[in-house]
């Protein structure tokens, strides 16, 4: 019986565990979820001097020692253990790699003598409205408004919208400037809906008129040049009704106060408003401006022309934004002081046009164009790049500042041209590498060298494994063009891949 008993309870033992077993394998399987892998940051911005520790999250602790850390530019900044150091002025890639596979983070160190930085680049604000720009930099910032009928800006950075359109604030310091966009639109109080109640009511006001003649620049100066005739002192109801000559080609936009005005060819006339039973003659000319174009760029010492002409009995005012690069006399006249660029403002009534001033080292255009001649009528070759008639990117530059006083002495050797890397690394050991990167061509000067590296572009052009895998280099020939075979605008190539730019000459 006992036994029976034992029997019985062993097979009660042996169907529980049987369910137990079926009703774990009906349940769905638990598949732990993949950790992903991502780079702490993606971009950074150092200051010189400065450190941040990047991570790979999710990465377990143990694993930490497996990260393979490499920095693309070790002299701009430099990396140990995801510990990163800004080292001097330029751009870098950090890479990451964990598992076969690379994290990225980019990394820049500004110039921060160069820098402006503002706390908007656009802003929208409805007319009567006002906007603090505010600036940091190294030195002094100053502004001016490009059109100062549709925003003004005062020497603090104010920002008030005048009538609807867009202009340009620029933020200028001796050694920089950037642009702020402000749009500004029509207040809804100003805006014309419906006259018909208004054309014959004389309305308790007081009209002043704010414009008692108009200029208009015509389509030479572009777009958003519009002038206004405006109102003050008038009723809530007031609404100005405005004639234009019939033979006027004027383009107009009514409000309530106010009339945009723009023309395209030179033309004059008069223009009647008339409000709560009063009415006004106003005069208007349009005047069409023809531009001199100063040269693209001009060697210090010498001079260069700005004309405005077709532009009637106006004068224009002239000023530069850097005047230890250029100055620029009542006429016009511009003479460069040393080497760089600036822009010259010439203001026209309300309005104010931007000339791009470079100004090159003497010999520089010597050296440019003989640069460019050697690209033009001689023939690509490493095998022979230093023979008569042929050229590659280095032996090109060499050529170059052979023309002048012998300058190619200042590129290492007197007799034969140093490889593209072994050029950067001649200038970097002379301190001659000036940014560790891409600068901007508003920050270059002519006859500046652009180093490139990359291990992919090294294979098939150079030897991986020289300094920063540089591949080639070419010459910045001004106006924001470059000497090389076939010789392109300065963004002809990924602008990621620019390493260096060496500053021979001051």
């Amino acid at each position: 019986m006992r036994q029976q008993k034992q029997k019985t309870g062993n097979i009660r033992k042996k169907v529980i565990a049987l369910v137990l077993v079926a009703v774990m394998l009906m349940q769905p399987e638990v598949v732990p979820a993949k950790k992903v892998y991502r780079i702490s940051n993606e971009s950074l911005t150092l200051k010189k001097g400065k450190s941040y520790k990047l991570k790979l999250v999710n990465v377990p602790a143990k694993a930490k020692k497996k990260i393979k850390w490499k920095t693309s530019n070790q002299y701009a900044v430099s990396v140990k253990n995801g510990k990163v150091k800004a080292l001097k002025y330029g751009t870098a890639v950090i890479t990451a790699t964990y598992k076969k596979t690379n994290y990225i983070c980019s990394v820049t160190v500004p110039d921060t003598s160069k820098d402006i930085t503002a706390n908007a680049y656009s802003v929208t604000i409805m007319e009567g409205e006002t906007f603090q720009l505010t600036a940091t930099s190294a030195k002094k910032v100053y502004y001016h408004s490009q059109n100062g009928q549709i925003a003004k800006v005062n020497s603090k950075g104010l920002i008030t919208g005048i009538n609807p359109g867009t202009t340009s604030i620029i933020l200028k310091s001796k050694r920089s400037w950037v642009e702020c966009v402000v749009t500004v639109t029509a207040n809804p109080a100003n805006l014309v809906t419906d006259v018909t109640d208004t054309q014959n009511e004389i309305n308790a006001s007081n009209p002043q008129l704010n414009t008692n003649s108009v200029v208009l620049l015509g389509s030479n100066v572009g777009e958003e040049r519009q002038q206004y005739i405006s109102f003050s002192g008038l009723s809530d109801s007031s609404v100005v009704q405005w004639t234009l000559p019939s033979t006027s080609r004027l383009t107009a936009t009514t409000y309530r106060t106010k009339i945009a005005l723009s023309g395209d060819t030179p033309e004059s006339g008069v223009i009647q408003a008339q409000v709560d039973g009063k009415t006004y003659n106003i005069p208007y000319t349009v005047y069409n401006p023809t531009f001199t174009q100063p040269s693209s760029f001009i060697i210090r010492g010498k001079t260069t022309k700005i004309g405005i002409s077709d532009i009637g009995s106006l004068k224009p005012t002239y000023r530069s934004r850097n005047k230890t690069i250029a100055v620029v006399t009542a006429d016009g006249k511009v003479t460069g002081k040393n080497s760089g660029v600036t822009y010259i403002d010439a203001k026209v009534g309300s309005y104010t046009f931007s000339f791009r001033i470079e100004v090159a080292a003497k010999g520089m255009k010597k050296i440019v164009n003989r640069a460019n001649y050697i690209v033009n009528h001689w023939k690509y070759s490493q095998a022979k790049r230093m023979k008569r008639k042929y050229y590659d990117c280095s032996s090109l530059v060499w050529k170059g500042y052979k023309s002048y006083k012998k300058y190619h002495r200042k590129l290492g050797s007197r007799t034969y041209a140093l490889t593209a890397a072994g050029l950067f690394d001649y200038l970097n050991s002379k301190k001659k590498i000036v940014y560790y990167g891409y600068l901007g061509y508003d920050y270059l000067k002519p006859g500046d060298l652009i180093f490139y590296g990359d291990y992919d572009y090294a294979v098939q052009y150079s030897t991986p494994g020289r300094t920063l895998d540089i591949y080639h280099v070419s010459m910045y020939a001004g106006n924001g063009m470059v000497v090389e075979k076939g010789g392109q605008y300065i963004s002809y190539n990924n602008l990621s891949h620019v390493v260096g730019i060496g500053r021979v000459v001051n």
